[in-house]
């Protein structure tokens, strides 16, 4: 009996480390290469380009390890959260107060399906916020010592 109990002890902590194991691959580890700085390059709206210098201040956007995001300067720029959500990137804008604490700005959430590598990154847009019709490029801003593989 006692070597029945062991082998099924044995088998639960297999399953117990099998799950942990996939369940850290699919979700953190994988969006290990969102963490940095990434340019936009390209905004699309039903396949027609949009001007940049019309639409964004800065076309600078920062992932962070911690979960937080800024597009372009801290002054003037845009902070918030960002979440992975299955295959979609969740960004979450905090509401915006005047020092009285009139609500300048509701929080904002936008989400966007997610595809990406090492170098670049694509956000196409989704029904949440009526978005569909949005594609976004964005090329990750490498470090000096860093380099990617092209074969």
């Amino acid at each position: 009996m006692n070597s029945n109990k062991a082998l099924i002890i044995n088998n639960l902590n297999s399953i117990i480390l099998f799950i942990t194991s996939c369940m850290s691959c699919t979700s953190d580890g994988h969006y290990e290469r969102l963490v940095g700085k990434w340019t936009i390059v390209e905004i699309t709206s039903r396949a027609e380009r949009i001007d940049l210098d019309e639409v964004l201040g800065s076309r600078s956007v920062i992932f962070t390890s911690w979960g937080k995001f800024q597009q372009g300067s801290r002054q003037t720029g845009i902070r918030g959260k960002w979440k992975i959500v299955g295959d979609r990137l969740r960004l979450i804008q905090p509401e915006t107060t005047d020092v009285r604490g009139k609500i300048l700005f509701e929080e904002v959430q936008q989400e966007w399906e997610l595809t990406f590598s090492e170098e670049w990154m694509i956000w196409r847009g989704t029904a949440l916020n009526e978005t569909q019709h949005l594609k976004i490029m964005l090329r990750k801003q490498l470090k000096r010592n860093e380099t990617t593989n092209h074969l």
